[in-house]
């Protein structure tokens, strides 16, 4: 079986083809395993993804679960909603800040979750008015119940009472 080379007279020997051969085979018959597992896996897998696709199906038939992805759906919109059923409450509040602090606003507006009010603070026995201003804003901003975060007071006028804007963030 072994055949000399004429120009060299050497003999060439079958036996590293054949181990090549050996290993291109248990390579392949590897490689051939390994697909058949991979596939009987995808198998399993789409059933289990098949199973799920119908529960899911089941469930989204039951109306509670409507109403449910329902209210997540718009969870926004009935958040603001929410917020604009309280104006009566930031009513009450802007009334309890006038009388903690003994003042007085001549109106509001509520545009964009921000309330937009003039506050007048008059001289009184108890204190002037600069006094007033100024404990208002160091303690409204640090009050643990407000309902409104105090926004940069800008600008203010004074004689013997103090005006000055105010605009109110809906926490």
């Amino acid at each position: 079986m072994n055949e000399v080379n004429f120009i060299t007279q050497k003999k060439n020997e079958l036996k590293n083809p054949l181990i090549f051969l050996w290993f291109v085979v248990i390579v392949s018959l590897g490689l051939f395993l390994f697909n058949w597992r991979l596939d009987y896996t995808n198998k399993d897998l789409d059933t289990k993804i098949s199973d799920r696709v119908a529960d899911i199906k089941t469930l989204e038939s039951d109306p509670k679960i409507q109403v449910y992805s329902l209210i997540e759906a718009n969870k926004t919109t009935i958040d603001n909603l929410e917020k604009r059923s309280l104006i009566t409450k930031y009513i009450n509040h802007l009334k309890a800040i006038s009388k903690k602090y003994d003042m007085s606003f001549d109106w509001f507006s509520l545009v964009k979750w921000e309330i937009n009010t003039i506050s007048l603070i008059n001289s009184s026995e108890k204190w002037i008015a600069y006094a007033k201003t100024r404990d208002f804003i160091k303690n409204y901003r640090t009050d643990k119940n407000a309902l409104f975060d105090l926004d940069f007071v800008s600008s203010v006028e004074w004689m013997d009472s103090m005006k000055f804007p105010i605009i109110f963030k809906i926490k």
